[in-house]
């Protein structure tokens, strides 16, 4: 059965949900955060389509893809975060920010260091923007 609190209508499928949730739900018709489920397609960097310049997108888009991939990895292997810390070399809170995804906190040499520990290689392609 659908939900009916409009803060969970807005998860998984939004537009589907608000769809739903409007149809049950009238009164919130005119509410600004149930008005457009329209989607918009991005460039495929979510971080270029925030506003990064085309630089900084590009090293955030590495950096988040390689955090995915090990925090994925830690997740599999079923470690806690202190013994993927031990694993990797790493203390606990430095863990904690890989896995909550703080893509700042990590270089791409480090993040390739890390991978490297656990046994995963990292392949480099380069390709072309388009214009």
């Amino acid at each position: 059965m659908p939900t009916t609190d409009p803060a969970e209508a807005r998860h998984a499928r939004p537009a589907e949900a608000t769809a739903v949730f409007l149809r049950e739900h009238p009164e919130y018709a005119d509410d600004p955060a149930f008005g457009d489920t329209s989607l918009t397609v991005g460039s495929g960097n979510v971080f270029a389509d925030l506003g990064f310049d085309a630089e900084e997108a590009a090293s955030l888009k590495a950096r988040a893809r390689l955090m995915s991939v090990l925090a994925d990895h830690i997740a599999a292997e079923g470690w806690t975060q202190a013994e993927a810390a031990a694993v990797l070399g790493e203390t606990q809170p430095r863990v904690s920010n890989l896995v909550t995804g703080q893509v700042g906190r990590f270089s791409l040499d480090k993040l390739v260091d890390l991978l490297a520990r656990v046994g995963l290689d990292v392949e480099v392609r380069v390709t072309r923007r388009a214009a």
